[in-house]
């Protein structure tokens, strides 16, 4: 009795306990920490349109500068990080 009730009980909370589980409704909020920090550019030149490398906490991840960036940055320069996109940050130039 104490198993079918079990696997009864399972069948009918399955659905619900899933969506409990691995409900992430904001994405953005996964990622508010690095947002505003700052990054060193890790690859010869970020722009826009080209993709890059940062350092970001002694770590070597993507990057691109947004799109109403015109300018192009080179290794060694300081970025902010103002948007993460996937796996790239959207990084944008300290002034």
């Amino acid at each position: 009795i104490f198993g079918l009730s079990s696997i009864l009980s399972l069948a009918i909370l399955w659905w619900p306990l899933k969506r409990y589980v691995y409900k992430n409704n904001n994405k953005a909020l996964a990622y508010s920490d690095m947002i505003g920090n700052e990054v060193v550019v890790h690859s010869k030149e970020i722009s826009a349109e080209k993709v890059g490398q940062v350092i970001w906490s002694g770590t070597i991840m993507n990057a691109k500068l947004g799109s109403k960036e015109h300018r192009t940055a080179y290794q060694g320069e300081k970025l902010h990080i103002t948007k993460v996109s996937g796996n790239v940050l959207i990084c944008s130039k300290v002034e």
